[in-house]
């Protein structure tokens, strides 16, 4: 079994945190928690309505905008109860944002910044799922 460095792996717990009450017990048996999940500028067009990344996560996750799914800790853009999958819904498409981003800064310290920041995501991602299907 991999083991993670201390600093990601203490930071996770396998047990859930909260003690709210599930309302059904299709939510009880489901390995997470739908969660207010405020939507952040960059989600948002330049008239403040709800980019093409917004409804593109809303579509693959089948749910509203502004609700995120934790799973530990960790976020996540949505989960699929039929499969028991967890999802991450990317929305990079050949003249995005993250892709002229990463274009741009590739090579530059803020570049690798970001870059670690999408893998450090991943990482915790992966040990929240603990073994669950990630999409």
């Amino acid at each position: 079994m991999e083991t993670f460095p201390l600093p990601v792996a203490s930071m996770l717990s396998l047990t859930p945190i909260s003690d709210a009450k599930p309302i059904s017990n299709a939510l009880k048996r489901e390995p997470g928690r739908w969660v207010p999940d405020p939507i952040p500028n960059n989600m948002l067009d330049k008239e403040g309505e709800l980019s093409e990344a917004a409804k593109y996560e809303a579509r693959q996750c089948n749910k509203d905008p502004g609700i995120g799914y934790r799973r530990c800790i960790v976020q996540f853009d949505g989960y699929r109860a039929a499969d028991r999958t967890l999802i991450d819904a990317k929305y990079w498409t050949p003249d995005g944002k993250m892709v002229k981003f990463i274009s741009r800064l590739y090579m530059t310290e803020r570049g690798a910044r970001a870059f670690e920041d999408v893998l450090d995501t991943a990482e915790r991602q992966l040990i929240a799922a603990d073994g669950m299907q990630i999409e």
